[in-house]
């Protein structure tokens, strides 16, 4: 099924070794499935942008994907508060995020890319849209999440905003403010 023009159910929340990482619980799916329309149209906006197609190299997790990011650390800092659970039972204010790096581009190129994609976001898309967005890049990728303001409405979003930076760069093992 398409969640936008470019992007599928199955590239947020399907991987190969967890299988499906949505809630079991059919009601709650359709709220993860509406949080998913709303970050890929982050991405069409991002994809349109630098005329790239963009690979999510990582969607919803549940707590087995959580606890595999942990052992094998391919994700830098895994966090059980991570807006990638979805409303989960796990993580219930996680607002839906992806991790993603635009394909066909590599080295400096995809360097230069990533920094357009980070000034892109933080400059136009509205900040009530999006709840964090990360630059990696060493590891070469960019998390972004829906806004708090959007999925949770002002009084939650104003406690979530106190817990978590919205614009971040993780460099040396440690996220920094940009």
């Amino acid at each position: 099924m398409k969640l936008s023009e470019h992007f599928t159910i199955k590239e947020i929340f399907w991987n190969p070794q967890d299988g499906w990482t949505w809630s079991g619980d059919e009601r709650l799916r359709v709220v993860q499935i509406e949080l998913a329309k709303m970050i890929v149209q982050k991405l069409e906006m991002i994809r349109a942008r630098v005329g790239l197609p963009i690979l999510i190299t990582s969607g919803c997790r549940n707590i087995d994907t959580m606890a595999r990011a942990r052992r094998d650390r391919w994700v830098p800092q895994p966090s059980y508060h991570s807006d990638h659970f979805y409303l989960g039972k796990f993580w219930p204010l996680g607002s839906g995020a992806v991790d993603f790096v635009p394909l066909k581009v590599s080295g400096k190129d995809l360097d230069r890319l990533l920094e357009d994609i980070f000034i892109f976001v933080r400059n136009t898309i509205p900040r009530e849209e999006v709840g964090q967005c990360i630059i990696y890049r060493k590891e070469r990728f960019i998390h972004i999440s829906n806004g708090y303001e959007q999925v949770f409405g002002q009084d939650i979003a104003r406690w979530m905003r106190k817990q978590k930076v919205q614009f971040l760069e993780y460099v040396q093992g440690k996220y920094r403010p940009v």
